[in-house]
């Protein structure tokens, strides 16, 4: 009992390995355990099993012994995973709360579909009037949990009792019934928080109005002491303008505010409130991280577009940024010239993330003008930016009357050049969902960027020719992950541009290529990467993804054959997706290449339908793998066609002999084999139709 009941450092875990023993309650009274319950600060329970007995164990670990022996338990986690929770059960952990009186945090997570109803949030939060020293409270009620009004009434109400909090997190997921009357109820408990830094809502489509939205808004103007808060109202009815309003002037009372989120539907919004966000903003001096989530399909004016990105501008000290256009905002290029306008004034950005979805129509123009502003944030180290210049072909008629450009290589060359000057710049995400050239490269050959070494360049759809580049030193970056995002029309030329970049680039010990569905590079393309392969040496990490690529065998055998070059590869993880057609040779040969590779200890190998590798070739290749000595972890999974395996074969048999082997996870086309587990050996479970651990 003492090995289930898993005690680390000072946290007990109390789930159905712990519940599972038919006498634990007895062991667990058993006085070297008792003693031991001392120390613990925070339990971890987690309620999976839905028979009603077995929910009542999990509880009665806790609560038969922790009020007499845990004197120091300051943090309770509750995880509910399971169709129904017992109303016995729900009421055991309400009423019992009260009598950890050193308790200051509770975490209580309801996932989806997880039916709690009415009754048994009413018990889960019974004792809240008798923990009010509570200072941290994490509450979440995932989609279908079947509350209704009652029951967020009750919550919301016995939340007023919790006067001492400092933290505060409420995420409420659809298809509940949040009303007007529990926000109000809400809103007068999170005004009494006199002393609360730090506040999280989240509300999913619960149908919230202007009524229930503008309660809470005005509770938030008697949060002197607030520090942090995220806001998130994800609906597809606005607020209405004069709870729009009521936020912006409760946050203008936030002077201590240093990290602001706001995921808001700011459809219909007057120029009166969003001229009194900018004075809100101008107010709070603090601010360090600002994230504004404009939601999809608001169809903002010029108006209204030129008014928002004023108030943003009142922020100019701001060291992390994130702005997210959702689509069908009408953004338009005119809104990325006020943008420009805004970095402009921004010295002190250290982080930005800005996405823009599709149906705000920019254009070359647009992204230039941001590239333009982008110029101005001299101290920018992490850079993500994310653009779609498409729309939906179902709304096409719709737009007629715009006009609009598609994203050229134009607008990427002056991004090109905007990032090269970027002094202090240390990780690049760009991901331009049209043409995105992999000159782009030429920003990761030409610049030292340092720890963390991370670049990820996404979405290219033209992959033109690396230019000639002269006075090229070895570079430092150390880190690249590239993702090909599927009907891209990637081919051996693409294919062969990403090579002619990373040969450059000998520095990479990580490197990661995804190349989606229906980039069809081939045998040739394939070829162009194994080329590239082989020159970098000091690869630790390897992760190749190739979706349906038509990289056929001769493919597969030239990036085997690269593979077994890279000498130093600690890690690898390799798929191979459907219908790319390799042979038995090939994985065959694979194995032959990973015998060569003496640090190896991390391996995935994925092999999906519509190749053909047979029981002789997979037989051959676990034969390889067991001459691995320094293998920890073996992940597997081949669902290959031609592979009719004969009962009784114990495959898990070749890793037997694996001293340092941790943990395995194997699995032959819909069999699983195997299952993780920390421990030293296979054994054979049930049968060979069932499962193996290792034990």
């Amino acid at each position: 009992m003492l090995n289930k009941l898993k005690q680390l450092s000072k946290v007990l875990n109390l789930n159905e390995q712990s519940a599972s023993d038919n006498h634990q309650i007895a062991l667990f009274q058993q006085q070297n355990i008792l003693n031991q319950l001392n120390e613990v600060e925070v339990v971890n329970i987690l309620i999976d099993q839905d028979e009603e007995n077995q929910q009542i164990e999990y509880v009665d670990l806790l609560f038969c012994f922790g009020p007499a022996y845990m004197n120091q338990l300051k943090e309770i986690n509750l995880e509910i995973k399971i169709l129904h929770l017992s109303d016995h059960v729900s009421f055991m952990i309400g009423q019992n709360l009260s009598q950890f009186i050193n308790l200051k945090k509770i975490n209580f997570t309801i996932f989806s579909d997880c039916f709690v109803g009415d009754t048994g949030l009413k018990n889960l939060c019974q004792s809240f009037d008798k923990v009010s020293h509570l200072e941290d409270l994490f509450f979440m009620i995932g989609e279908n949990s079947e509350v209704i009004s009652t029951g967020f009434n009750y919550l919301t109400r016995n939340l007023r009792h919790l006067t001492n909090l400092n933290q505060l997190n409420l995420i409420f997921l659809k298809n509940n019934k949040l009303t007007d009357e529990a926000c109000i109820f809400l809103g007068e408990a999170i005004s009494m928080q006199k002393q609360l830094k730090c506040l999280k809502l989240e509300i999913i489509r619960n149908c919230l109005s202007q009524i229930g939205s503008q309660a809470i808004h005005t509770s938030l103007k008697n949060l002197l002491f607030l520090e942090d808060f995220s806001y998130t109202v994800e609906q597809d009815e606005s607020l209405g303008d004069k709870s729009l309003y009521e936020l912006a002037n409760s946050l203008s009372f936030q002077e201590n505010l240093q990290n602001l989120s706001l995921n808001i539907v700011i459809k219909d919004i007057s120029e009166k409130s969003l001229q009194k966000f900018r004075q809100s903003f101008l107010n709070i001096n603090l601010l360090k991280t600002f994230k504004f989530f404009i939601q999809d399909e608001n169809e903002l004016n010029e108006n209204q577009i030129s008014l928002l990105i004023q108030a943003f501008s009142a922020l100019q000290s701001i060291l992390l940024l994130e702005l997210h256009v959702g689509q069908t905002n009408f953004l338009h290029d005119k809104g990325c010239h006020l943008i420009q306008t805004w970095f402009s004034s921004m010295k002190n950005l250290e982080q930005l993330e800005i996405i823009i979805e599709a149906e705000n129509f920019i254009g070359n123009e647009g992204l230039i003008a941001l590239s333009n502003g982008i110029k101005h944030l001299e101290q920018l180290r992490v850079l993500f930016i994310s653009i779609d210049d498409s729309f939906n072909q179902y709304n096409e008629d719709q737009f007629t009357d715009i006009a609009h450009k598609e994203i050229d290589v134009t607008s990427t060359e002056q991004l090109t050049q905007t990032i090269t000057e970027l002094q202090f710049i240390q990780e690049l995400n760009l991901d331009i969902n049209s043409v995105c050239s992999l000159n782009l490269i030429s920003v990761i050959l030409n610049k030292n960027i340092q720890f963390p070494n991370q670049v990820y360049l996404n979405h290219f759809q033209k992959l033109n020719f690396i230019k000639s580049y002269e006075n090229q030193t070895e570079q430092s970056v150390q880190k690249l992950s590239f993702v090909v995002i599927p009907y891209r029309s990637i081919k051996q030329q693409g294919a062969k541009a990403l090579s002619l970049g990373l040969q450059r680039i000998t520095s990479l010990t990580s490197l990661s290529i995804q190349i989606g569905f229906a980039n069809s590079i081939g045998s040739d393309g394939a070829q162009e990467i194994s080329n590239a392969l082989k020159k970098l040496q000091k690869l630790e990490c390897l992760n190749l993804n190739f979706s349906y690529t038509k990289l056929n065998q001769s493919g597969a055998l030239s990036i085997f054959e690269a593979i077994q070059q890279l000498e130093l590869l600690k890690s690898l993880s390799l798929i191979i997706g459907e219908h790319n057609s390799i042979q038995k040779e090939s994985i065959i040969e694979l194995g032959n290449s990973l015998q060569r590779l003496k640090h190896l200890q991390f391996l995935r190998v994925t092999v999906n339908s519509g190749n053909s590798i047979k029981e002789s070739g997979m037989k051959t290749f676990l034969e390889s793998l067991s001459n691995l000595s320094n293998l920890n972890h073996v992940h597997l999974n081949l669902e290959t066609d031609s592979l009719f395996l004969r009962k009784q074969q114990n495959y898990c048999d070749y890793f037997l002999n694996l001293p340092k082997l941790y943990s395995l996870s194997f699995k032959l086309k819909d069999q699983i084999l195997s299952e993780i587990n920390p421990k030293r050996k296979v054994k054979k479970l049930v049968n060979y139709q069932s499962k193996y651990q290792i034990i």
